[in-house]
């Protein structure tokens, strides 16, 4: 059934096209994991080609690593390699002046984008898309967090199904997909992806919005309010 609802949703946004070469950000947890096993079963119908990237942000001294091992491990039992980049998000946070959020998204698109640029230099004619796994959930997360910052039409249209970013296009499949969702078809698929203790740490703003702000909307006010600010993004998006 899922597969089924990413196809549609492959579809209807027109986010790949037969032949596509797709770089992957896979982290290690439930959603690049779903991510990954569902851009593989579809793969061959497509004749894709995959190519998966790992960021260790070296936030997390020894799980980062375990979870670097882990997603390579996942790679070769696929029969595909894991490209991992290290990169000290602290350090280049302090030396940039970004917060460690801030470092750790340069750190991944930058390589994501470095990848796309090997596999354009290796075969200029292809066609490159990255792939990145944020979910429902997180859609609702950023158009209240943007909401709540004063944001207009635009940003309460939320997460985009695919831009552009340095010229190469970004493509996010499981927009259409809540947590729970992924979380059930990585337990009926086996994956046993990782868990990154820090998302249920109420360090960031975005954390705190997840961990407490939705709950607390969700007991009040609104049951279903996550679905009611996805709901809010697609009115938004066609306005």
């Amino acid at each position: 059934m899922l597969k089924k609802r990413f196809i549609e949703t492959l579809t209807e946004y027109e986010l790949i096209d037969k032949g596509d070469h797709i770089v992957i950000g896979l982290s290690g947890g439930p959603d690049s994991v779903c991510l990954f096993d569902l851009l593989l079963n579809v793969a061959d119908e497509m004749e894709l080609t995959i190519h998966p990237v790992h960021v260790n942000h070296k936030f997390r001294p020894g799980a980062a690593e375990e979870d670097q091992a882990y997603v390579e491990e996942l790679c070769r039992s696929r029969g595909l390699e894991c490209k991992s980049f290290v990169v000290d998000c602290n350090a280049l946070a302090a030396e940039t002046g970004m917060t460690s959020e801030e470092a750790g998204r340069k750190a991944r698109y930058d390589a994501f984008y470095e990848t796309a640029m090997e596999i354009l230099e290796e075969d200029g004619t292809v066609s490159v898309k990255i792939a990145v796994a944020q979910n429902a959930n997180d859609q609702a997360e950023t158009i209240l967090f943007r909401l709540l910052r004063g944001t207009g039409t635009d940003g309460l249209a939320g997460i985009a199904y695919k831009r552009y970013e340095r010229g190469i296009c970004v493509i996010r499949p499981l927009l259409d997909f809540y947590r729970d969702e992924i979380e059930a078809y990585c337990e009926e698929k086996g994956l046993e992806p990782v868990t990154d203790h820090t998302n249920n740490e109420a360090i960031y703003a975005r954390n705190r919005i997840r961990l407490e702000l939705l709950p607390y909307l969700e007991r009040k006010y609104n049951e279903n309010i996550q679905e009611t600010l996805v709901r809010l993004g697609h009115i938004a998006a066609a306005d």
